[in-house]
């Protein structure tokens, strides 16, 4: 569908502009305004484009902000990011999803007040072990955070969090029993 639309409005910005060159001759006006035309339509369906993607990621985040612990257990990954960059959008921090494999081990980066924070996300059936931890580690120090995080609806090993407790700098771990202070948590790190 949006490849006929494309081809359909290609097929009509030649048709004016093979027009207009042929109309030129008695008015030399009319390819200056056959042009301004084709720019105008194009802007437009370019600002249309974005303001419908700036609405439909709002439309997202809102949705996300809804979701509560039982709804976090049936999120994917990416999905489960994707709620925690808008959880922490919506108090106020700055967030960047790092969507790719060379993420170095963190999900979202997110600033409030100065500090950088390197957040690994975990959408986990079972505890979260201490690897984790050493690659929130490695990718917040990459990303040139001041603080890690690992963020999981589910719980952490023992093994998980003696390893966090002596990371300096701290590597905070947010499990689904702190998920509710998952801002404050990190604020109080700023």
């Amino acid at each position: 569908m949006q490849g006929t639309l494309t081809l359909l409005v290609l097929m009509a910005v030649v048709f004016v502009v093979v027009e207009s060159f042929r109309l030129a001759g008695e008015n030399p006006g009319v390819v200056v305004l056959a042009l301004l035309a084709i720019g105008g339509a194009a802007y437009g369906r370019r600002r249309w484009k974005t303001k419908a993607a700036e609405e439909a990621a709002r439309a997202e985040r809102e949705a996300l902000l809804g979701y509560g612990l039982s709804d976090l257990d049936t999120l994917s990954g990416p999905a489960f990011e994707a709620w925690i960059a808008a959880v922490l959008q919506d108090a106020g921090f700055r967030t960047e999803d790092i969507q790719t494999s060379g993420d170095f081990g963190v999900d979202v980066i997110a600033e409030f007040e100065g500090t950088k924070f390197g957040i690994q996300a975990k959408r986990y059936k079972n505890n979260v072990g201490n690897s984790a931890v050493q690659e929130a580690n490695a990718g917040a120090q990459f990303h040139g955070c001041s603080v890690a995080a690992v963020v999981t609806q589910s719980g952490f090993t023992r093994a998980a969090r003696a390893q966090a407790a002596g990371m300096r700098p701290p590597c905070l771990l947010i499990g689904r029993d702190e998920l509710p202070n998952m801002v404050h948590l990190l604020k109080g790190q700023a």
